[in-house]
C-alpha cells in the first residue's frame, strides 16, 4: 500500500490459480491453489531471485566454510 501511494509498482507480484500454471517461473499447490510468479514478469522474478540467494547465504553450512587446506609457515 505505501508504495502504490507514491506511484510505484509493487516489489512482487504473486497469482493464484485454480489449475496448474503454465508459464510459472516458480509455483507451489497451497490447500487446492496455485500460487505462481509469472514467467514474463521479470521485475518479480529479479526478487525471487534476490531472495533465494539471501536465504541461500545466511543458510550455509557453518562446517563448510571452515578452511580446506592449511599450509604451515615459518
Amino acid at each position: 500500500a505505501l508504495l502504490q501511494a507514491y506511484g510505484l509498482p509493487p516489489l512482487i507480484v504473486v497469482r493464484r490459480s485454480a489449475a496448474q500454471p503454465q508459464r510459472a517461473a516458480v509455483a507451489a499447490e497451497h490447500r487446492g491453489a496455485w500460487f505462481y510468479v509469472d514467467d514474463t514478469d521479470t521485475r518479480s522474478k529479479a526478487l525471487m531471485m534476490l531472495l533465494g540467494s539471501l536465504y541461500a547465504l545466511q543458510s550455509g553450512d557453518v562446517e563448510s566454510m571452515s578452511p580446506l587446506l592449511t599450509i604451515p609457515v615459518n
